[in-house]
C-alpha cells in the first residue's frame, strides 16, 4: 500500500503542478445525486449541461483503464505539460498497483457526475470527478480540463480511494 499512496501523491502534486501552482478560485461545483448520495445516475442538470463532453470524455478515458489501455490513456489523454510531470512508466506502475491491491475494475456509472468549476489567472478549470467500484475498493477518477482548450485532452488527473 505505501507505494500505491506514494504514486497517488505524486499524480496529485503533478495535477497541482500541472495547473501553475496558483490558488483556485472555486466557483461552483455541480453533480448528480444528493448531498448525502451522490453515487447517483441521472441526467445533466440545465445547468450542467454544458460540460457534457467533459462527462462524455471522463466515461472515455475510465474505459481506457478499465480496458487496461494504460499507455493509450497516456498517449491520447495526458496534455503535453502533464506529460512532463509524470511519465508513462509512473502512470503504469499505478494503475497496475491499485489493480493488484485492489483487484480488476468492476465498473462505474455513466450518468453519475461531478464538476468542480475554477478559476485562475482568469483561466476557467472544469474537474470532472467518477466513482469508480474496483473488487476491493472503490475510487474516485478526477481529471482535470481547462475550459476552452481541447478538452480530448486532461491538464491534471488523480485517482484515490473514496473514504
Amino acid at each position: 500500500m505505501g507505494l500505491l499512496r506514494y504514486m497517488s501523491w505524486l499524480v496529485l502534486l503533478s495535477l497541482f503542478l500541472a495547473v501553475s501552482g496558483c490558488h483556485p478560485n472555486y466557483e461552483r461545483t455541480l453533480h448528480s445525486g444528493t448531498i448525502h448520495d451522490d453515487d447517483i445516475e441521472e441526467p445533466l442538470s440545465a445547468a450542467a449541461k454544458q460540460y457534457e463532453t467533459v462527462l462524455i470524455r471522463s466515461n472515455e478515458l475510465i474505459e481506457m483503464v478499465k480496458q487496461r489501455q494504460f499507455e493509450v490513456f497516456y498517449q491520447q489523454a495526458f496534455a503535453p505539460n502533464l506529460k512532463k510531470e509524470i511519465s508513462q512508466k509512473s502512470l503504469v506502475s499505478l494503475l497496475e498497483n491499485v489493480e493488484k491491491e485492489f483487484g480488476a475494475m468492476q465498473g462505474y456509472k455513466p450518468m453519475q457526475w461531478y464538476f468542480h468549476i475554477s478559476t485562475e489567472n482568469g483561466v476557467a478549470y472544469v474537474m470532472s470527478q467518477k466513482i469508480v467500484d474496483y473488487e476491493k475498493e472503490r475510487y474516485h477518477f478526477r481529471f482535470v480540463f481547462a475550459q476552452g482548450g481541447d478538452l480530448r485532452q486532461i491538464i491534471g488527473f488523480h485517482i484515490g480511494p473514496r473514504r
